[in-house]
């Protein structure tokens, strides 16, 4: 899978979606995965942790431990519920699904292209977690010595420049030797500023 991405044997495949997970291989063959564990457990920056984060908004709003967010109303629709009081019983009774946690991710993008500044937060914060597992693996395996591509793939992706660019800023000012490119499902490669 790694050489379908990449069409080399070095570089590293950052992968979004449900969970993420980044694998990385520098030009001596040494190789390692970081994230890919489940995105209940760690908070890797995928659209899990974007639903999730989505639901602490909402929340940290009605108890007014946060700032004003029309993810508040979203989250209340996805959930069918009229009051966030009735989040406690889906969670207590544990109905709330890793499928609807996944599909509030979509309100956080919907959100965000409104202008939501806790929205585009969310996604900042997610892209920064992104960049984490990136970070780890270029230290870790010391690929500061020549040129690697960096494929950035996976559902995350209908994020396009809200979760790429950001990404892709703090990749740029940290490494001069990697080169950012997308790859969607729709079989094109991309190149990301």
């Amino acid at each position: 899978m790694f050489r379908y991405y990449l069409d080399s044997n070095s570089g590293i495949l950052l992968v979004g979606g449900r969970c993420s997970y980044a694998f990385g291989v520098n030009n001596i063959g040494q190789s390692i995965t970081i994230g890919g564990w489940d995105s209940r457990i760690v908070e890797d920056g995928s659209e899990y942790y974007m639903g999730l984060c989505a639901i602490k908004a909402a929340i940290a709003e009605y108890e007014m431990l946060g700032g004003k967010t029309i993810l508040t109303d979203k989250v209340k629709s996805q959930l069918k519920i009229d009051s966030l009081e009735e989040l406690k019983y889906i969670l207590y009774y544990k109905r709330l699904t890793d499928r609807k946690i996944l599909a509030l991710s979509k309100e956080v993008l919907e959100c965000a292209k409104e202008g939501d500044r806790i929205s585009l937060s969310i996604i900042k914060s997610a892209s920064e977690k992104l960049f984490n597992m990136v970070d780890i693996i270029v230290r870790r395996l010391s690929m500061y010595d020549c040129k690697y591509n960096l494929c950035f793939t996976g559902s995350i992706l209908k994020f396009d420049s809200y979760i790429t660019q950001p990404f892709c800023d703090k990749i740029n000012n940290r490494y001069d030797n990697i080169d950012v490119f997308t790859y969607n499902n729709f079989n094109h490669k991309g190149l990301v500023p």
